[in-house]
């Protein structure tokens, strides 16, 4: 590996609790075989030009995250291909009938969907494919380095690990989780009837199975039972 890109953020408690590797075939799955990955100098957009470059009329700017991740902050003007997953991908981009011809700008989290998608579109025909470097977090480092205020981002970023959202100035967000569906959670959702804590959301309520519930209800008692008797658990957060 000649160089990584590295990103680094600060936070008062530990975001992840445990420390794993394994050997995977395909790191952020998309589920397509035999992508060959563009040369790395190509089609990138640094965050200082990305304002402007967006700014195109002509341009189709593509989030490629999924639903849940977008609903809680975006670019403006940006496509929503309603992923749940990155497998889904392929076949929702498709339904945007964007044109082979047309320049696309895409952008996820960190870079590394950007990454595939971009290979998977070049690979299939796509002529004017250009991502965010270093993706959303990268270009809120940005903003945050040079003390710029640009509102063509609105909401916060989420991230897959404990603090859920990361706000424009990279510190923890707004948002909780649902331990239940792990989707981001307002605080007025938290405040709803259809919420029990460590259990189910209002987003949830309806799609987890009684047997999940009582599983993560059980969970939950357990949790709460050890931080009365102040004793240490798996859930609980490190400062």
């Amino acid at each position: 590996i000649k160089k990584l890109f590295i990103k680094k953020n600060q936070t008062t408690f530990l975001p992840f609790k445990k420390f794993k590797i394994r050997s995977k075939n395909e790191i952020v799955s998309l589920g397509q075989k035999n992508i060959t990955f563009r040369n790395k100098s190509l089609n990138y957009v640094k965050p200082d030009n990305w304002k402007n470059f967006i700014s195109k009329k002509q341009i189709k700017l593509i989030d490629v995250r999924n639903k849940y991740e977008i609903a809680i902050g975006k670019f403006k003007r940006s496509i929503n291909p309603n992923t749940n997953t990155f497998r889904e991908f392929p076949k929702m981009i498709k339904k945007q009938k964007i044109k082979k011809t047309d320049t696309i700008a895409m952008y996820c989290t960190g870079g590394i969907r950007c990454e595939k998608a971009a290979s998977y579109l070049s690979k299939n025909g796509y002529k004017n494919v250009f991502q965010l470097e270093g993706g959303i977090l990268n270009y809120f480092e940005y903003n945050k380095s040079n003390r710029k205020k640009e509102n063509i981002f609105i909401g916060e970023c989420f991230v897959f690990d404990d603090r859920v959202s990361l706000n424009q100035s990279l510190s923890k967000g707004k948002y909780d989780q649902c331990h239940g569906c792990r989707m981001p959670l307002t605080q007025s959702e938290k405040k709803s009837m259809l919420y029990i804590k460590g259990v189910q959301c209002p987003k949830c309520f309806n799609t987890r199975t009684e047997n999940q519930k009582a599983r993560s209800a059980t969970r939950q008692k357990q949790i709460d039972l050890a931080e009365k008797r102040k004793l240490q658990h798996s859930f609980k957060r490190e400062f």
